[in-house]
């Protein structure tokens, strides 16, 4: 064979194998396309809904003002909602002083006021009202025209931890974090006021003390030492709550064996039901692990393409607008 007649085999077989490769790729184009269009047909089991919010604190019969109030305030009528709010705020209704004191405090529909926004503050926050000791908590940290206080900031932050929870207890724990500040009884004594304040809550069904209580004994906070199966218990707990993220970090616990023994089932499983509520991480997580497989998991390609192209839509980003946590992720 000359010289020429073998460049031109290896031509002909180069071009051949080019033409094998385009085949398979608009192959597997088809197969994919295909299997998306039919994974329409495939459902996905939704999760139960979570329990709605507790009502807001009562105010003498006026419920129904104090919800046109705030109607009106989301609308931008904010002289309507003064005329409706400041009667039931002077009768001591503690949802009504938070509401006007807010519009105090920026100066919608009234003259704006820092030191009257905090004297509406004290008022609700005397009878209780969690949110009123949060935002009381948030004004004496960034001052807002005021002398700051991080010491009583935290106060405030702490006592709405002991009574609900939540925003309170997170402000509360990332301010005592920081420091700058010289806690009352000491550093160890009021660590133990607010893993208390959390458990409290978090076995009444508080899904963001829950959370919390997770993320301490996951990286061992608040002189808590590290517990990944005390942390994958109250994320499970915080997650059939219905919070999103504790879902979130109990899979990754789950698939990767952190702290707890890798259950790749028991993770797909958490992936899945974070998805359904929003998690665009957890919907990639899902396909990603129906797509390859693993121990206890059946590869299962059309469900992995429903997931990826079809699944359940992110929810949307939010942010903390005020407080120790301004600008952070909010997922609890």
């Amino acid at each position: 064979m000359s010289r020429e007649e073998e460049i031109l085999g290896e031509k002909l077989a180069r071009k051949k194998r080019f033409s094998m490769n385009g085949r398979r790729w608009l192959a597997f184009a088809v197969i994919a396309a295909g299997c998306a269009y039919g994974c329409r047909r495939l459902s996905i089991p939704q999760d139960p809904s979570p329990p709605p919010p507790p009502q807001a604190q009562a105010c003498d019969g006026k419920e129904k003002d104090l919800r046109e109030a705030s109607v009106e305030f989301e609308a931008g009528e904010f002289s309507q909602a003064l005329a409706l709010s400041r009667p039931l705020a002077e009768a001591g209704c503690a949802p009504a002083q938070v509401l006007l004191a807010g519009m105090t405090a920026a100066g919608l529909g009234v003259e704006k006021s820092a030191a009257h926004a905090v004297e509406l503050y004290e008022k609700a926050a005397a009878s209780g009202y969690v949110p009123a000791l949060v935002a009381l908590g948030d004004s004496y940290y960034s001052g807002n025209e005021l002398a700051r206080s991080p010491q009583a900031a935290y106060e405030s932050y702490a006592r709405a931890a002991e009574l609900g929870g939540g925003m309170g207890l997170w402000n509360a724990a990332e301010l005592l974090g920081k420091g700058g500040f010289e806690p009352s009884g000491g550093l160890p004594a009021q660590q133990k006021r607010l893993l208390s304040a959390a458990e409290k809550h978090a076995l009444a069904g508080d899904a963001p003390s829950a959370l919390f209580l997770g993320m301490v004994y996951e990286y061992g906070r608040l002189g808590a030492k590290p517990d990944g199966p005390a942390a994958y218990g109250w994320y499970a707990r915080a997650g059939e709550a219905g919070n999103i993220y504790a879902r979130w970090r109990a899979a990754l616990m789950c698939h990767y064996g952190r702290g707890v023994p890798t259950d790749y089932p028991l993770a797909l499983r958490w992936y899945q039901s974070a998805a359904r509520g929003g998690s665009g991480q957890a919907r990639l997580r899902t396909a990603f692990l129906l797509s390859h497989g693993g121990p206890g998991i059946r590869r299962d390609i059309p469900q992995a393409l429903r997931w990826l192209f079809l699944g359940p839509a992110r929810a949307p980003y939010m942010r903390v607008n005020s407080g120790p946590l301004s600008g952070t992720e909010r997922y609890f």
